[in-house]
């Protein structure tokens, strides 16, 4: 794809939108210093449970949309391989500055050929944000597994 066309549909993205992406390649650039040095030190933080949500108090749509948009766009155009985890806790940390509790999930499955494979996932109110695509193929760890001893 020529540079005329990524300006092109740069250009089309709304200036608000704009900004959420590149703070979403910020993110996912600390995301990935983060895995790097070892969850330990951070996992009761992302893998907290979100509080019980109070009715009609959910967040809006478009930020919903804005987030899950963000997101892709930054996984798919970053200069590293952006998987799930640190996608989960790149949107986590966005999330976090706008105020918005969320959850990270973790799970496991079985490929087709018998390996094991895991899958994370960011949920915001009963929203997937990020990793809709393999959660059919893994089942959730528990919450409880999640915490250091």
């Amino acid at each position: 794809m020529s540079f005329q066309t990524r300006w092109e549909k740069w250009s089309t993205i709304p200036p608000n939108v704009r900004w959420t992406v590149l703070e979403a390649v910020l993110m996912l650039a600390v995301a990935r210093v983060i895995v790097a040095a070892g969850l330990r030190w951070c996992t009761p933080w992302m893998f907290r449970p979100r509080p019980l949500q109070e009715a009609g108090e959910g967040p809006p749509y478009a930020l919903v949309q804005e987030m899950r948009f963000a997101l892709s766009v930054a996984m798919n155009h970053v200069p590293w391989r952006s998987v799930c985890l640190p996608t989960a806790i790149a949107g986590k940390l966005m999330l976090h500055r706008r105020g918005w509790p969320s959850t990270i999930h973790l799970g496991v499955g079985k490929q087709a050929s018998g390996d094991m494979h895991a899958h994370a996932w960011l949920e915001l109110w009963g929203h997937v944000i990020s990793g809709a695509d393999g959660i059919s193929t893994v089942v959730p760890l528990p919450a409880s597994s999640l915490s250091p001893q």
